[in-house]
């Protein structure tokens, strides 16, 4: 039986270049092969042509299925019945065309509910539980990336999900000559770095000898007023360098090459349930990872490589980073990697 991963961007290995990293994706991807059924991706042709390009199609790979957005429902009753699986509740009218053949998975990795009001977008939470409840309503298994969202999942809706967190291939990269400290990323709107950048400046101001690289996903302008400040503090160091976006290739090699990264922010009711793709890649790395305490990963590994705690000053940043240049985050680096590596070869999934 097929399983038809369907996903917003193009893994890594579909097109020769992607910006769009498509990590869970290539997970589950993984994770189905290694259960011996045959999995392919499935994007709309609207979403591809926006991301990467209508002409990088002819240099795809033989598993990516473009399919219009008008021609779904012709799409599911064509082809022979299979598995769908559906990461988050954006296609709810999809997944009712898809259900009537074939079975469907419900891959719920974030409560988007609580990022849509911490944004100020109240008006578009009811309609987003209106979209998890036709899953749910459809869906034959239900994936968690937390024992959080696990349980949430259990008290709200009454339905027992299969826990299945993320995780990445192991890398292995050789760390940069000048200890390396890397942070940032995109940075919405409902997310406030302001504690932890200005953390971030005071440690590069009083350790010269240590180099900071800003990955920032798009421009100063737009963002709050408080980050805007935080963020001027850090770029006018000498010792922090601003990097724009990459590929995701290159932007993985720089997070594996650093010493620490940092992934870290104002602990909403949203980021109690987060799951981070930022720091699960970084620890599939090989970095150790300052992040903050209290989200979903806290029940998910028992000696965390690095740091949780809440947003850090300089002096907390001083000790996770010699800890880190010391091998003392070696052991538990070793064992999450280690979990990792067995979820995607031996954690055969029973769809």
């Amino acid at each position: 039986m097929i399983h038809y991963i369907v996903c917003n961007n193009p893994p890594q290995g579909i097109l020769p270049t992607s910006n769009g990293p498509g990590m869970r994706a290539r997970q589950l991807y993984q994770q189905i092969s290694a259960a011996g059924h045959e999995a392919r991706f499935v994007m709309f042709a609207e979403r591809f042509n926006m991301t990467c390009g209508a002409e990088n199609f002819a240099h795809s790979h033989r598993d990516l299925q473009l399919v219009p957005n008008g021609q779904f429902g012709d799409y599911v009753d064509r082809i022979e019945p299979g598995v769908f699986i559906f990461t988050q509740a954006n296609f709810p009218v999809e997944v009712r065309k898809a259900a009537y053949r074939h079975r469907i998975v419900f891959d719920f990795i974030a409560r988007k509910d609580l990022e849509l009001i911490e944004i100020g977008k109240r008006a578009a939470v009811d309609k987003y539980l209106d979209a998890v409840r036709v899953y749910l309503d459809h869906a034959d298994t239900v994936l968690v990336t937390s024992p959080k969202l696990q349980a949430h999942v259990r008290a709200e809706y009454g339905r027992e999900p299969i826990l299945n967190p993320f995780a990445f291939s192991p890398e292995t990269h050789v760390k940069y000559s000048v200890p390396t400290i890397t942070f940032g990323g995109r940075i919405h709107k409902w997310t406030n770095y302001a504690i932890t950048f200005d953390g971030l400046a005071d440690y590069f101001e009083t350790h010269p000898d240590r180099r900071g690289l800003f990955l920032f996903d798009g421009g100063i302008a737009g963002i709050e007023d408080q980050h805007a400040k935080s963020v001027s503090r850090l770029l006018v160091l000498e010792n922090v360098t601003r990097i724009g976006m990459l590929p995701s290739r290159q932007a993985a090699e720089v997070v594996g090459r650093s010493h620490l990264f940092v992934d870290s922010s104002f602990q909403g009711e949203e980021r109690n349930f987060a799951t981070s793709i930022r720091t699960v890649h970084a620890l599939s790395l090989g970095t150790p990872v300052y992040h903050n305490a209290g989200t979903g990963l806290d029940d998910i590994y028992a000696v965390f490589p690095g740091k949780l705690g809440p947003e850090p000053d300089a002096q907390a940043l001083e000790a996770v980073v010699e800890d880190a240049l010391s091998g003392a985050c070696e052991q538990a680096l070793n064992t999450v990697r280690s979990s990792m590596t067995r979820m995607l070869t031996e954690g055969a999934l029973s769809w």
